[in-house]
């Protein structure tokens, strides 16, 4: 009797052969290829959700930066996809966007949302059902956190989907909203 009683049970066994094993990853590959482009326009959606979010985290931070500092701040649209937050300058508080007012910082959507864009493509009345004219606007926070701006609301879309909006309420509230034929 053998000392070891599993001693040669595997002894007729050898391992996989290259060309099992090539079979077996060239199989995993098409199913993760599979996988991921059906998976893609999920990825587009969740990437847009996302970045409301963000931009909703950026407005409410800039609410209460305003009334910390009691002074007005305001989110400014530029270009495609970024965006800057300035506070209005302590020295001349008028509550208006001019040459003097220090950039608190400035946001690029794009490098963490690629393919997000500012939009109000194919939308014509916000989700509280005013009419949209036009680009995003500049949205004023003022001392008390109230918020003053034509049309309080963001727009964001990508390519394959949106639009999703984010509104601010006079009162300060904050609120992001997806777009499916109406407005959810």
């Amino acid at each position: 009797m053998p000392s070891n009683p599993y001693e040669g049970m595997y002894a007729g066994s050898r391992g996989a052969s290259l060309f099992e094993l090539l079979t077996v990853v060239s199989l995993l590959a098409v199913m993760t290829a599979m996988a991921y482009s059906s998976l893609a326009p999920y990825r587009d959606r969740y990437r847009l959700h996302s970045a409301a979010v963000a931009v909703a985290a950026e407005l409410g931070r800039t609410r209460q930066e305003a009334i910390r500092t009691r002074l007005c701040h305001f989110f400014v649209p530029q270009g495609a996809a970024t965006f800057r937050i300035v506070r209005d300058s302590p020295n001349n508080p008028n509550c208006q966007v001019d040459g003097t007012d220090p950039v608190v910082r400035t946001v690029d959507l794009s490098v963490e949302f690629p393919g997000v864009r500012f939009s109000t493509a194919g939308v014509t009345q916000d989700p509280y059902g005013s009419p949209v004219y036009g680009g995003n606007p500049t949205l004023t926070f003022r001392p008390r956190g109230l918020v003053t701006g034509t049309g309080a609301a963001v727009f964001l879309a990508t390519a394959s989907h949106g639009p999703e909006a984010v509104t601010v309420t006079a009162a300060g509230g904050i609120r992001t909203w997806r777009y499916d034929g109406g407005w959810q």
